[in-house]
């Protein structure tokens, strides 16, 4: 039985040039790339953004590119996620007004919070930056919050992300625990989505030259773990999943791997080849 809600397969990034021959044909046009890596995947992570700047008309240029429904996850800015844990999330009036022309388009902002800010204060920052974005997005923006140490993660964090529906990032790296036990607790479900990032542990793939266009780690036991969670939690609602090229060394590898495992379940575009099952 299919879920009832989409499942949405994407890369953090999608400009790699070691794509090239492996999922980029070979002299591909590095314009072209975000046209054809749509053809394959109906959702982005856009880590560039991290470093703010971003011109509106790279927006529209983005936007054009990409077919009616495809998402794109946007970084905060790190400068602005500062702000936001020192009690100013105002500073997020400027980057929002500047996202119109992708407001179709937009998915999920991802937000990691690395410090610094005392624990204490952290659910009153965060109801903070939650309560600006639904205010000066009419609701229409959803935020997926990530910590860079999970110990931060507690109750009263929990609470605040839960009464402004954010999703808490589901990461697969160093620091959190296994796939099953993210899954199994229930005080972990906070938003109307889920938001997982594959992302990886960078030192065991150092001892591997770099891949190219293949996988060169097998992490398929952990993805038959997160593809039984994705199945269950695509019952409640949408279901976003990003990899990264750290995770196993390629990608759009891993995306296809996991979409194998979910089956029909994963509505993939296959029109014009590249991977996605």
């Amino acid at each position: 039985m299919s879920p009832g809600y989409p499942i949405r397969l994407g890369s953090i990034g999608w400009s790699h040039d070691a794509w090239e021959g492996g999922f980029y044909p070979k002299g591909l046009p590095s314009l072209d790339r975000l046209s054809f890596y749509a053809r394959s995947f109906s959702t982005v992570e856009v880590q560039s953004t991290r470093q703010g700047g971003v011109p509106a008309r790279v927006f529209r240029s983005w936007a054009a590119r990409v077919p009616l429904g495809f998402l794109f996850s946007l970084r905060v800015p790190d400068v602005l996620a500062e702000e936001i844990l020192l009690g100013r999330p105002e500073a997020l009036t400027g980057f929002l007004e500047g996202l119109s022309d992708l407001r179709s388009r937009l998915g999920p902002l991802h937000l990691l919070v690395t410090g610094p800010v005392r624990p204490a204060r952290l659910p009153d920052r965060l109801a903070g930056f939650l309560g600006i974005l639904r205010r000066l997005s009419g609701g229409g923006l959803r935020a997926a919050i990530e910590f860079r140490d999970s110990r931060w993660i507690d109750g009263e964090v929990l609470a605040s992300m839960r009464r402004h529906r954010a999703a808490l990032v589901l990461p697969d790296r160093p620091g959190y625990p296994d796939p099953d036990r993210q899954f199994a607790n229930p005080s972990w479900v906070t938003g109307d989505f889920t938001y997982i990032r594959l992302c990886g542990d960078p030192k065991a793939l150092r001892v591997f030259e770099p891949s190219g266009g293949r996988l060169v780690l097998d992490q398929s036991w952990r993805m038959s773990m997160w593809a039984d969670g994705i199945l269950e939690r695509a019952e409640r609602g949408p279901v976003f999943v990003f990899a990264g090229n750290g995770y196993a060394g390629f990608a759009p590898g891993t995306l296809e791997g996991i979409g194998r495992m979910l089956g029909p379940a994963e509505p993939r575009r296959r029109s014009g080849g590249g991977v996605g099952g």
